[in-house]
């Protein structure tokens, strides 16, 4: 199976789905710290660099399976302004995310985002967005995750270099 990795960081969803057997096809990000760190981490030589994800032209994508993503949380997060989707910068990347899943149709995807997004707008945001998934073509499922459950995943991460 392939995927491709947007809004990719430092490769923390590409370290789970590589040692589940799934091959990167691309990856998205526009922190050039975070793609240096993402680089050195993986042999990145024979993917896509897509650059902004609100530059790519769904339809110039390979075919792929899988659709990984850590969309932007600032907006959504406690800690932040808590603007959600009226964010243009940060809180929309969602709505891009989605152009591409109804272009490609790949067979899964994975978002992740902070808690702080389940009671956004009192739950409102978090519907929102469930729904524009829906209506990609796709049943959705959330779950919220103890990051404190996968400290190993991360200490591995930690020592690849």
């Amino acid at each position: 199976m392939t995927f491709i990795d947007f809004c990719s960081g430092i490769g923390g969803g590409r370290l789970g789905l590589e040692s589940c057997g799934l091959k990167c096809l691309g990856f998205s990000e526009i922190d050039r710290a975070a793609i240096k760190t993402y680089k050195t981490f993986f042999n990145t030589s024979n993917e896509l660099e897509l650059g902004d994800l609100t530059q790519i032209n769904p339809q110039s994508l390979p075919n792929f399976d899988l659709l990984i993503s850590g969309f932007p949380c600032q907006s959504f997060s406690i800690v932040g302004k808590r603007e959600g989707l009226e964010n243009k910068e940060k809180g929309q990347i969602i709505f891009y995310l989605a152009e591409i899943l109804k272009a490609k149709q790949p067979s899964f995807f994975i978002l992740e985002n902070v808690k702080g997004l389940l009671n956004h707008n009192k739950g409102q945001t978090l519907k929102e967005i469930l729904k524009l998934l829906e209506s990609c073509g796709y049943q959705v499922f959330h779950k919220l995750l103890n990051s404190l459950d996968f400290h190993k995943r991360l200490n591995y991460a930690k020592n690849l270099h």
